[in-house]
């Protein structure tokens, strides 16, 4: 009998345990799934990036050879990707910012509280971008003084923004290396 009462209890332990594990896992599981979605969100939103540099390189050849209504083109279609772009980074921080709000470990959240940052200052680099693609499409030509003003200023907002960024995904990686067995993977 007394054996039969170890056992019960035993069973007891392990179903309550693994209503717990259950419970950290399911949400774990969920800030996964959650965190795919927005890494495949900027993933794209990364390819983005890549065709908006060259375009902002072609319309700026463009420039430079003269050719204003092919520039403007390229500014066109670079105005389109950005806010593409802009759309993909918002949601991507949006599902990040889910997967902190949920039941993980402290060292999750701080990691996913890093990405959040990075991804925030990737939609205000991106709006930075709109800004001055919007500048460069009302003076193609660069004829006004005041816009050249506002391109350079604009590009160093920019580079601040980038310098964010990066020490925001550095902090994320720190954190991750730090706690590789408190940060949620699959």
């Amino acid at each position: 009998m007394k054996g039969k009462g170890l056992i019960l209890g035993a069973a007891i332990v392990i179903v309550a345990m693994s209503t717990v594990l259950a419970g950290c896992g399911s949400d774990t599981k969920q800030a996964n799934s959650l965190v795919r979605e927005a890494g495949d969100l900027a993933g794209t939103a990364q390819d983005r990036m890549t065709e908006i540099g060259k375009l902002l390189q072609q319309a700026s050849d463009q420039l430079t050879d003269g050719n204003i209504e092919e520039e403007k083109a390229s500014l066109d279609q670079a105005q389109v990707l950005i806010d593409q772009t802009i759309a993909d980074l918002e949601s991507a921080k949006s599902k990040v910012d889910e997967a902190a709000s949920l039941d993980i470990s402290d060292a999750f959240r701080q990691y996913l509280e890093a990405k959040s940052k990075v991804m925030e200052g990737g939609v205000n680099m991106m709006n930075a971008s709109r800004e001055l693609t919007a500048l460069l499409q009302a003076d193609p030509g660069l004829e006004r003084p005041e816009t050249l003003e506002q391109v350079n200023a604009l590009q160093e907002q920019v580079l601040e923004l980038n310098q964010q960024v990066q020490a925001a995904e550095a902090e994320a990686q720190r954190i991750a290396d730090e706690n590789k067995d408190d940060i949620g993977t699959d």
